[in-house]
């Protein structure tokens, strides 16, 4: 145990000294003494040595200390309490705590109908970008996965079923999720027949974040039929009609933030608190007008805003105000004036983020910005502050689609005809369409540099 703790202290070792004194445990003395002078004529020093270090490391942890016969009920009531408790924290989805939430997801709840056990429900979320799908059914989702037996969180899907073998690709994590089982299928119909096998028999949640028309139940899933009555799925969707293809399937769209919501959760981010200062509640007005009721705009903008300057505000509101009601994606360009005020190192790595790194570890490109004097320390935390990234308890970067969407606009916008005249290529399909017309210099550079972030 103490072996496994110390490859990974996010695993836990909850001790009970169970009628034995912790200090005995510590420093082996007692019946440990005794017991170790046995060992060490059975066993080599080495050995006999690590064991005692694992007693000691065991015995300074925090745990129960069982000295008499009654009242043990209860303790064991308080170490499942606490075990429940650590689980649940594992198993919790990061959610940005978005301000009205809990309205929607007592919708969303009644629409689940967790009561009904003898057929299955289908929910979708759907609505335009930035309104808070995918915050909505993380809250859900934290709120009942444990009334499930197994569960399942599909983020990004839209994005993983472009990719060749996405379908196939989605099915080994909901294998690895439900099933906790690292093997893995290689064609679509041995997903499905594993899925209908082995998961299918069990009460699960599946959430799947951000699908379209590609998206098939079908092919993924398998029969609706197969899963159990007690079984729920939720999906999101910034189309409507990608959820038709649904069987069953129960619509539920957010909405835009009533102004006072809107307000407040400007007001976190601009201020650090639920309201604005007397003598800025005017122009914190104008910036909730124009930031429409959409929560990523809020928050974004008001990011941006923390602590500057008036001038800087008042300059920022005009060049709002001055988007045209008419731009094709109005979310886009308001999200963009933030991605201005960055400095070069700053959005070489907000661009880099959001065309190969979001998902990945803190770790793996850091050496390479260090070496390429971004100075990521400083600029990472930067994009965190405006909102722009997150890094998870997993220590990973995590993007919203909207601005990841908007990152990767921004780098084809460097030559639209040319994608191979861009700083950065992510789309297999452009990279093969590169290759076939000979344009691999690119990516032999590319390459190289992929090959020397993973020699660092």
């Amino acid at each position: 145990m103490v072996e496994c703790w110390k490859q990974d202290e996010r695993h836990l070792i909850l001790p009970i000294f169970y009628f034995v004194d912790p200090r005995d445990v510590r420093n082996q003395q007692g019946p440990y003494q005794q017991a170790f002078e046995q060992h060490s004529h059975k066993h080599s020093s080495e050995v006999v040595n690590e064991w005692k270090e694992a007693l000691q490391i065991a015995g300074e942890m925090k745990g129960w200390h069982v000295i008499e016969s009654h009242g043990q009920g209860a303790i064991i009531g308080e170490v499942l309490s606490n075990v429940e408790s650590h689980l649940r924290s594992m198993y919790t989805l990061v959610t940005d705590e978005l301000v009205g939430i809990d309205t929607h997801v007592g919708e969303v709840m009644k629409l689940l109908n967790l009561g009904l056990s003898n057929e299955k429900v289908i929910v979708g979320i759907h609505g335009m970008g930035g309104l808070g799908k995918t915050t909505l059914s993380k809250a859900v989702y934290n709120k009942i996965f444990a009334q499930f037996d197994r569960c399942c969180y599909l983020e990004d899907v839209r994005e993983a079923l472009v990719v060749s073998n996405g379908a196939v690709s989605l099915q080994n994590k909901i294998l690895s999720a439900v099933l906790k089982d690292d093997r893995q299928v290689k064609s679509v119909s041995e997903g499905i027949n594993m899925i209908k096998q082995r998961v299918c028999k069990h009460k699960v949640l599946v959430v799947v974040d951000d699908i379209d028309d590609n998206f098939e139940f079908d092919k993924i899933l398998g029969k609706p039929d197969d899963f159990s009555g007690d079984s729920r799925f939720i999906f999101t969707t910034r189309n409507k009609r990608a959820l038709e293809f649904l069987p069953e399937c129960k619509f539920y769209e957010p909405g835009e933030l009533s102004y006072h919501l809107s307000l407040q959760l400007f007001s976190k981010h601009a201020f650090g608190m639920d309201s604005p200062p007397e003598e800025d509640a005017r122009i914190s007005d104008d910036f909730v007008k124009v930031a429409t009721g959409l929560p990523l705009a809020l928050k974004v903008i008001g990011s941006l805003l923390f602590r500057r300057e008036r001038k800087f505000w008042k300059e920022k509101l005009i060049e709002l105000q001055n988007i045209p009601s008419t731009t094709e994606n109005k979310l886009h360009e308001r999200l963009k004036i933030s991605c201005n005020e960055l400095t070069h190192n700053e959005m070489q790595i907000f661009l880099d983020i959001a065309s190969h790194f979001t998902g990945s570890p803190k770790d793996l490109p850091y050496y390479m910005w260090s070496g390429c004097d971004f100075y990521p320390e400083s600029s990472i935390t930067t994009l965190i502050n405006r909102s722009l990234i997150k890094v998870d308890k997993r220590n990973q970067f995590w993007m919203h689609d909207h601005i990841k969407d908007l990152g990767r606009a921004i780098i084809k916008m460097e030559d639209v005809e040319h994608p191979y005249n861009c700083s950065r290529i992510w789309s297999t399909d452009d990279a093969l369409n590169m290759l076939r017309n000979g344009e691999v210099e690119f990516l032999l550079s590319f390459f190289g540099l992929y090959l020397y972030m993973l020699k660092v």
